[in-house]
Parts: C-alpha cells; sequence; structure tokens
C-alpha cells in the first residue's frame, strides 16, 4: 500500500545539479521568457515617478535549454558558481532580488526558481530588464536578459 506513495514521492524530488561552465542558460520572470510582467503593490492612477514593491506569489527563474537558443539567453564562464538576479529600470543602480546557486532536474528541463522578493522599492509602472548575471563573470560569460513590463493594480 505505502509502495506506490513512495515511487510517486521519489519521483517529485528532483536531485540537484550545479551550474556548468560555459553553459548556454535562460530566464524566466513569473514563468515567462518573453511578455513577462511583474505585479506591482501600486493601487490608483499611475503617476510619474511613484514607487511601490513587487506583489508577493511571483518569482524568478534559470533553466538550461534543451535545443533552443536565444539572443536573449546568457552563459557562464568558467567556472561559474550562482547566478544573480537582477532588476534595472533605467533610473539608478540594479536591484540584485534572488542568488541561484544550484539548479535541479526537473523533468524535462534543468531549472530553478526563486521568490521575487517584495522588498524593493520599483516605479509602479513601465518597462525593465531582469539581468540574471553569472558570477564570477568571466571572460566567455554574459547575462540572460528578460524585458518585463511593470503594472500597477487597477
Amino acid at each position: 500500500m505505502m509502495l506506490p506513495a513512495l515511487i510517486a514521492l521519489s519521483a517529485t524530488l528532483a536531485a540537484p545539479v550545479p551550474l556548468g561552465t560555459h553553459e548556454t542558460f535562460g530566464g524566466t520572470v513569473n514563468d515567462t521568457r518573453t511578455g513577462a510582467t511583474i505585479r506591482m503593490a501600486c493601487f490608483g492612477p499611475d503617476r510619474p515617478g511613484r514607487l511601490g514593491h513587487p506583489m508577493a506569489g511571483q518569482s524568478v527563474g534559470v533553466f538550461i535549454p534543451e535545443v533552443l537558443a536565444d539572443p536573449s539567453f546568457g552563459r557562464t564562464g568558467d567556472p561559474a558558481r550562482a547566478i544573480v538576479v537582477s532588476i534595472a529600470t533605467g533610473s539608478g543602480h540594479p536591484v540584485r532580488v534572488a542568488r541561484i546557486r544550484h539548479l535541479q532536474l526537473t523533468r524535462p528541463v534543468i531549472s530553478a526558481t526563486r521568490p521575487l522578493p517584495i522588498w524593493p522599492m520599483l516605479p509602479c509602472g513601465g518597462h525593465a530588464t531582469v539581468r540574471f548575471t553569472p558570477v564570477p563573470l568571466t571572460d566567455g560569460g554574459h547575462p540572460a536578459t528578460v524585458e518585463v513590463t511593470l503594472a500597477g493594480q487597477p
């Protein structure tokens, strides 16, 4: 009676996978590579210069593509210890929001997801670039990017 439950549990456990050297990777925001939106806790009409916090329940992620290639994909250098996720809005310095050290073998891809924290102060509307930068950033390495829309709530 317990055997089916144990088999199901073992199938859902993901094996940790270290970041590889010179490996192509992509980024996601809320499980999306393109056309992503970060929902902002800004209510009412939008005003220029207004800032707010991301709403809870959102995520950033990294994945290793099996076949696809895209100009927005990044590449780890040698060695790659982690990928730092930051949000650049065009005003001020990028805000670091996550650090990913290990990926998981989650069929059919190798990936990792982290919660998008609610503490950063970001514009209530507009556009931003989420950068997934391998660290240390060495020769041959470059960040992956996801263009996002920052959307205040009605």
